[in-house]
């Protein structure tokens, strides 16, 4: 408080400030400064200013019954809406028809020999051969 008072008063010192009513100014501020050091001087000057503003002031704190009953009712409508989110997509899930995989069958078992596997192999390379010859090369 006392650096406060420091930085007002040299701003609004007569000596440092050209202006006519800097003296009044100051006196008031080393007077409020006067008050707000003593604490005697500081509890009367706050009695004095709860008496002239005790309507304006909150009195226990917290938030008033009219503020109270509309966060209880906005509480209740937020819980209400996601209730009813929650169930409209449990019922949709519900109403979904299930999807049940059909059980494949078992493949047969193979016939092939070893001539036929040879074969498979002949072909996949002529398909590769041709695959790569007949590419366009741009050199």
């Amino acid at each position: 408080m006392t650096i406060q008072f420091r930085n007002l008063s040299r701003i609004v010192h007569p000596d440092k400030c050209s202006d006519e009513r800097a003296t009044d100014a100051f006196h008031a501020l080393k007077q409020a400064f006067d008050v707000l050091r003593d604490d005697a001087k500081r509890a009367v000057y706050l009695d004095q200013y709860a008496k002239l503003h005790k309507d304006k002031m909150i009195v226990g704190g917290g938030m008033s019954e009219k503020v109270r009953g509309k966060r209880a009712k906005l509480e209740e409508e937020r819980v209400n809406e996601f209730r009813q989110k929650v169930n409209g997509k449990l019922q949709q899930r519900l109403r979904k028809k299930t999807f049940v995989p059909r059980e494949r069958l078992p493949t047969p078992p193979s016939s092939d020999t070893e001539d036929s596997e040879e074969e498979r192999r002949k072909k996949r390379l002529n398909a590769f051969k041709k695959a790569k010859h007949s590419r366009n090369m741009f050199f």
